[in-house]
């Protein structure tokens, strides 16, 4: 019981409190994103409203630009083991029926067959005709399924509610005027940021 509570906590704090470095840095990276971010926001509250999640509905292009970080920081590149019910054949391979299978999300969320030019940076790949939200099957930073991360649903109020709430009140910028790079690496079962320095300028 105290193993399984110390899990709980361990992997939400950390996974959710890295999505948040990692959605800090790209806004300091693509201001005129992080400027499109603040006007929704502004259209919806004033900036002197507490954003809520009640709110979201209306905030297509901040959805759009959360999506698109998850899907590039990948903060959890690999899914949780899943097993197959049954025997079956894969991209030419045999899985026999318990196999024990995992999956690098870098493959789904990268793959040229599901985006186009997936390394670019573009929330618009999200929002479509009428400004709606579009979904893609290739998009599964919680892993699917019965297995499905039990702290979606906190991960997506948690990220949305701070990165608006800071968004109101800050300017996100680079620690100086050298060209910022983004790069990640590997912590335990966590990627984090190499570099996590911007500065928070109040408005």
């Amino acid at each position: 019981m105290v193993q399984t509570i110390i899990d709980i906590f361990a992997a939400g704090t950390d996974t959710i409190g890295t999505l948040l470095i990692w959605t800090f840095l790209f806004m300091a990276k693509y201001p005129d994103i992080q400027n499109k971010c603040r006007e929704e926001i502004k259209q919806v509250t004033n900036l002197n409203i507490p954003v809520t999640m009640e709110d979201k509905q209306h905030m297509t292009y901040v959805a759009a630009t959360l999506l698109e970080i998850h899907r590039i920081a990948i903060v959890s590149p690999i899914s949780p083991p899943h097993a197959a019910e049954v025997d079956t054949t894969l991209g030419g391979y045999d899985i026999p029926k318990n196999t024990v299978v995992s999956y690098m999300l870098i493959n789904a969320h990268f793959d040229p067959n599901y985006w186009d030019n997936p390394k670019e940076f573009r929330p618009e790949r999200w929002i479509g005709e009428n400004n709606e939200l579009k979904k893609n099957d290739a998009f599964m930073p919680f892993s699917l399924g019965p297995r499905v991360c039990p702290a979606l649903a906190l991960a997506n109020t948690e990220t949305f509610i701070t990165f608006t709430n800071i968004l109101q009140k800050f300017q996100l910028v680079k620690p100086d005027e050298s060209p910022m790079t983004i790069d990640g690496r590997q912590s335990g079962i966590t990627h984090v940021p190499v570099n996590d320095n911007i500065r928070a300028i109040p408005l």
